[in-house]
């Protein structure tokens, strides 16, 4: 019973396409990290975090369109880089 516990605003049938294109997000990301890379993945840093990156991501449709772009590209990212994630 979604269209009953959500008050109207959620249904079986989803939303109109029209109002998901509609429909816009912004997200603003903070990164602090270091200037220069490593030689090798599994080389340390000698010193303290010293570069800082904000970011802002922003489109339409956030509950079907990007959030399927959002998910593929962090997998593909965890793919292509496992590397550098951490243990």
């Amino acid at each position: 019973y979604p269209s009953f516990f959500s008050g109207g605003f959620v249904s079986r049938d989803g939303p109109l396409p029209e109002a998901m294109e509609k429909t816009h997000f912004s997200i603003t990301m903070r990164a602090i990290g270091w200037k220069d890379k490593l030689a090798e993945p599994t080389d340390k840093h000698a010193e303290a975090p010293n570069k800082e990156m904000i970011t802002k991501v922003s489109g339409t449709n956030p509950g079907y369109g990007a959030t399927c772009t959002m998910l593929v590209v962090s997998a593909l990212t965890i793919l292509n880089e496992k590397d550098k994630m951490p243990d």
